[in-house]
């Protein structure tokens, strides 16, 4: 038998073992399809998410795109057709590009496109879109599916074939003067559009903005700073969080941006900031559409050739569609300072190159590239098919129904805390690696790649028999959930595992981006979760505290599980704005789990992370347990008690259950106990008769 066949069948027989092990089955043999557990629809149509006890979800995804998502891609008139000249086409194709750049936008900042006419177009240089609204696109066949116009790279040229927009690589750091604002949020979690500011007078609706959260030592430590195993650690102020963003919404100092972001903010950790950005090199509205680019190289293993097809520097709304590249030898298609961008029906297929680091990115979102969607791509042959290559300047990007051929490694969030990475119904065919999606710690890989993604999501993966791998990054988390075919078994460095759902999903859940979509296209967008709920006893029972992220909530919603978390029930509202509530029915709970979510008229919110309080309560005798009496309260040295019958066992507890005091064999109904060396707080002292009977009451030690 082959190496080929062999693979195949022990590809098979594995997934059949998995099948078995961690599917449910009908009584005819069917697998069962189940929803997810921290995204799902409830019983009203509408998406609800939960939080885990840190307060990490799965953001919303929904934004990236040509405009958000929120508009198709434009069809844009033809202005000038040229056809291919016998030699060198590049001040050709260049001249029409820039005679094109000269005419007035329209209304919707388009100037028009320049037709290739069916041929091959020889070209031995760079060619340059440098203004908006200009579109370069090739020609189709009768059918509109055959691409028939082909650019020939030729040369020893080792840069990008086209490169569109402003060609600067400012890393939306243009600040306009005199309006950066603190944000005074104490603590910001992933998945919110609301920050708070100390002054907002400076900005307005519709405003370009930038967020900055620093890379502190104190953050970097919070991160293991970088977990790079025997590497250098990270570097303060080199990996900073940075987000270009829009303003929807402003009330009071809170701002209400387009996008979330795509991490935890800690003000202890890092004094987070915005500021207004200056566009003025910005481009926008750029297209480039039905082509084949082929770079003629001097074999599969050489790299004196064009390095990437196309290269989007510095722009945003524009996209790339129906555009085949052939033999690069870094990407087919790649971006940096790039947001709201579109690849869409792309392939990036057959690099020639060494195999080895720094080369065969497929489809690549480098530094400082914000919501970007690949959706029906094909990469072949690639080592990093599906990559973020920009650390932590990269956040929201999505590669959705995308198909992997033959790849040498994994498709991954590359290096150095790249942030909201969603790999969505992604097929590996045939892959040559162990692993085929890597969210996770690389360690002493490259120079120092660390912690390489946070937030980030693998869904209904089919990885082709190979594995993946999924690990917790300090303060985050990310997920792999409905995945297929594959084993989560070989990380390369040993740290705590993700979050992993190994489901069959429902068709409704295929595409985690798309019913993200609808959802939001429907209904909008509800307020923002609560953070940090916390549960702190007093005398009257348990009182819950949060901090109030969300501007625009009309009110908050309380309930608590009975059950260990398999079912809630709403216990009480409060208005917009209050963070606190006490939950004085504690009789009959012995361990209860708290969660709180705020609402408006659009929707309810993300759950808050959950708290889970061990109440130890009377379940026999309320009467007798209300009659049992302690002194003085607080108690600082000796705490006296009284109970209405005779006693056996007495035993103080704290708030999380563990015992600190008892006494065994008593036969009495009152007692001396010395407090002296307990901590201060709330405590339970609970006692027990003969027959079994146990009743609870509660006292403070200060």
């Amino acid at each position: 038998m082959s190496i080929a066949l062999m693979r195949l069948f022990k590809r098979k027989l594995f997934s059949l073992f998995l099948i078995i092990q961690l599917f449910q089955i009908d009584n005819n043999g069917y697998l069962l399809a189940q929803s997810p557990k921290l995204v799902y629809f409830d019983e009203n149509g509408r998406l609800n998410y939960l939080s885990d006890k840190e307060g990490n979800r799965i953001p919303d995804f929904s934004h990236v795109g040509y405009k958000n998502g929120e508009v198709n891609i434009p069809n844009v008139e033809n202005i000038i057709e040229l056809s291919s000249i016998e030699g060198d086409n590049t001040a050709h194709i260049q001249n029409a590009l820039d005679s094109l750049s000269k005419l007035n936008l329209n209304q919707e900042g388009i100037r028009g496109a320049v037709l290739l006419k069916p041929g091959v177009y020889d070209v031995y240089g760079s060619i340059f879109i440098r203004n908006s609204g200009v579109i370069l696109r090739g020609s189709v066949d009768e059918d509109g599916t055959a691409v028939t116009s082909t650019i020939k790279a030729i040369g020893e040229e080792t840069n990008s074939l086209i490169i569109a927009g402003g060609n600067v690589q400012d890393r939306w750091q243009s600040e306009l003067s005199g309006t950066r604002q603190n944000i005074t949020n104490e603590y910001i979690p992933v998945g919110s559009r609301s920050i708070e500011v100390e002054n907002a007078a400076a900005f307005s609706v519709n405003d370009n903005v930038v967020i900055v959260h620093p890379s502190t030592s104190k953050w970097l430590a919070s991160i293991e700073n970088g977990g790079t195993d025997t590497d250098d650690s990270w570097s303060p102020n080199t990996i900073d969080i940075i987000y270009n963003r829009y303003i929807k919404h402003i009330v009071g100092n809170k701002i209400i941006l387009d996008v979330p972001i795509f991490e935890n903010f800690d003000k202890e950790l890092s004094q987070a900031y915005i500021f207004k950005y200056s566009r003025e090199q910005l481009k926008t509205n750029i297209g480039i559409e039905d082509l084949q680019i082929v770079i003629e190289t001097e074999g599969e293993l050489t790299e004196n050739h064009f390095r990437t097809g196309i290269d989007l520097i510095h722009l945003e709304d524009s996209w790339v569609k129906n555009v085949t590249v052939k033999h690069f030898s870094y990407a087919a298609i790649n971006m940096t300072d790039a947001s709201r961008i579109t690849v869409e029906n792309c392939k990036g297929l057959e690099p020639h190159s060494e195999i080895t680091g720094g080369r065969r990115y497929n489809f690549c979102a480098s530094r400082a590239t914000n919501n970007v969607l690949f959706k029906n791509c094909l990469a072949s042959n690639g080592r990093h098919d599906f990559v973020s290559n920009g650390i932590s300047m990269v956040s929201g990007i999505v590669f959705l129904d995308c198909i992997s051929e033959a790849t040498n490694s994994t498709s991954e969030g590359h290096r150095r805390w790249s942030q909201g990475l969603l790999f969505d119904n992604i097929t590996f065919r045939n892959p040559e690696t162990r692993n085929v999606i890597g969210l996770y710690n690389r360690g002493r890989f490259g120079t120092g790649h660390g912690w390489s993604s946070s937030h980030s999501v693998a869904w209904n993966i089919d990885a082709g028999g190979a594995g993946m791998v999924i690990q917790k990054p300090p303060t985050s988390q990310n997920y792999a959930i409905g995945c297929s075919n594959t084993s989560y078994d070989s990380p390369p460095f040993n740290k705590p595992q993700g979050y992993i759902e190994e489901i069959v999903l429902n068709e409704e859940y295929r595409s985690l981006y798309e019913m993200q979509l609808k959802e939001r296209k429907e209904f909008g967008v509800p307020p923002d979760a609560p953070a940090k709920l916390k549960a702190e006893y007093d005398l009257n029972g348990i009182m819950l505290k949060w901090l109030d992220i969300a501007a625009d909530e009309s009110v908050y919603i309380i309930e608590k599980s009975l059950d260990e978390g398999e079912s809630y029930a709403e216990v009480g509202r409060v208005e917009a704005n209050v963070t606190s509530f006490e939950d004085t029915d504690l009789l009959f709970n012995s361990n209860l789990i708290y969660r709180v979510r705020a609402m408006n008229e659009i929707g309810k919110s993300a759950y808050s992370n959950e708290v889970e309080v061990a109440v130890l309560t009377n379940i026999h005798d309320k009467n007798n347990s209300e009659k049992l009496v302690l002194y003085p309260t607080p108690a600082n040295e000796i705490l006296y008690f009284e109970s209405p019958f005779v006693f056996q066992n007495l035993e103080i507890l704290d708030i999380s259950g563990k015992s600190v005091y008892r006494l065994n064999e008593i036969n009495a109904d009152a007692i001396s106990i010395p407090v002296k060396t307990i901590n201060d707080g709330i405590y339970f002292v609970k006692i027990s008769d003969r027959s079994g009977r146990f009743y609870t009451t509660r006292f403070l030690r200060n």
